[in-house]
């Protein structure tokens, strides 16, 4: 199930997941800090309750949403969960 969820209320493992997706994990909270701006959106896929992917996109006008960031949890890879989302 693909959900949205708001910048201030945030599922627990949301940030730890997300962090895999930067260069600089060290920096996630930084980077999450731009998802508050109204035309970006964070989005998490679960299985059985369990967050397994996170998304984050950039809303365009006339244009298709970009995609900014992408993560799977570590364990779940290779499993199209990131393809799916």
């Amino acid at each position: 199930m693909i959900k949205e969820v708001e910048f201030d209320n945030l599922p627990g493992r949301f940030r730890e997941i997300f962090s895999g997706c930067l260069g600089r994990p060290e920096q996630s909270d930084e980077v999450l800090k731009m998802y508050q701006a109204p035309e970006r959106r964070l989005f998490v896929m679960r299985q059985g309750g369990s967050i397994v992917a996170v998304a984050g996109l950039k809303l365009h006008e006339l244009e298709e949403p970009e995609l900014l960031h992408l993560a799977v949890r570590k364990d779940k890879r290779r499993s199209g969960f990131g393809s799916a989302l």
